[in-house]
């Protein structure tokens, strides 16, 4: 358990960078002191799994990973229909350590932002938190809740670009201070607008046309959306920080604008506009690595995509 909530260790990989690994281990602390009786397994398997593939532990451990895991869907399963938003947050940290576990555990089989499993786990929480974060509810007005909910509403809203299907929740902004992410950065005030992007995939999947008018309105909300920040923002993060969480954000933007693009426009036309948006993703990418040594966090999708447009065996 040291292992989890250790800030060189484990929290590093979940965090866009240094500013954010307290935060992030304080959060981790407080929701398993609140539950430990239901939440041990879950955080177990996580931190046995990390530990395993770190070099920490033996290879023996892995099936003591595994049935911990299972015994944490078990009580996870027994969560079903919260009647307390105090449940609902049990099963929140729950779920997200069964989906952390499973993506550490699963090979990378697909080209999903996470596995078939993940994707299910994710979505069953998603789907049982509902009733409490809209229309809005309490959930979504608890600044605490982001640990979870903007993780979980991010990899749900990237597994349904892919896949052209809806994302079980649509991200509701809150007003007033800026959110900056430990996991998504600044990318918060783009989900919703992303949300709709999976809808016009949605329509064209199942009817196989283009409603020009919806297509329009998700293409210009993503043209004109720009990271919103405070005016403390380049003080309180350091500059790998700002850097990386800037390309975050626009790799994210013009990967909403290729993923729209590629819905109008099959491959073979208006290939040029689509090039730009590729070489543009790339572009920024690269600029990160060379301004701050690193690359982007979370970006792996947009990169998939993006290579989608490279003809050349170089390039790609």
């Amino acid at each position: 358990m040291q292992i989890l909530f250790s800030t060189t260790a484990f929290i590093p990989h979940f965090t866009i960078g240094p500013s954010f690994r307290n935060k992030m281990r304080q959060s981790l602390q407080t929701r398993f002191l609140i539950s430990p009786e239901n939440l041990l397994e879950g955080f177990l398997a996580c931190a046995g799994e990390f530990a395993l593939r770190s070099g920490y532990l033996p290879t023996q451990v892995e099936t003591q990973n595994m049935s911990r895991c299972a015994t944490a869907i078990r009580k996870l399963r027994a969560l079903d229909s919260p009647t307390d938003i105090a449940q609902v947050r049990v099963m929140l940290a729950l779920g997200t350590s069964i989906l952390t576990y499973d993506q550490m555990a699963s090979p990378a089989v697909s080209a999903s932002p996470q596995g078939q499993g993940a994707s299910m786990i994710c979505r069953y929480v998603l789907s049982h938190a509902k009733p409490w974060y809209e229309p809005p509810g309490p959930l979504a007005l608890m600044p605490e809740m982001d640990f979870e909910m903007n993780c979980l509403i991010y990899l749900d809203t990237m597994e349904c670009l892919l896949h052209r299907q809806i994302p079980v929740l649509r991200l509701r902004v809150r007003e007033g201070e800026p959110v900056v992410d430990r996991y998504i950065g600044l990318c918060y005030s783009l989900l919703p607008l992303l949300y709709d992007v999976c809808l016009v995939g949605r329509d064209i999947k199942n009817q196989k046309q283009v409603r020009l008018e919806a297509w329009e309105k998700a293409r210009d909300a993503i043209v004109a959306w720009q990271p919103f920040v405070s005016p403390r923002f380049s003080e309180t993060y350091t500059s790998k920080e700002v850097i990386g969480m800037f390309a975050q954000a626009n790799i994210h933007r013009q990967l909403g604008l290729l993923v729209l693009h590629r819905l109008r426009y099959p491959f073979g036309e208006e290939d040029k506009a689509a090039t730009i948006y590729s070489e543009s993703i790339l572009a920024e990418t690269k600029t990160c690595f060379e301004l701050s040594g690193d690359y982007p966090s979370k970006v792996g999708l947009a990169l998939l995509i993006a290579g989608f447009e490279l003809v050349e065996h170089s390039q790609r």
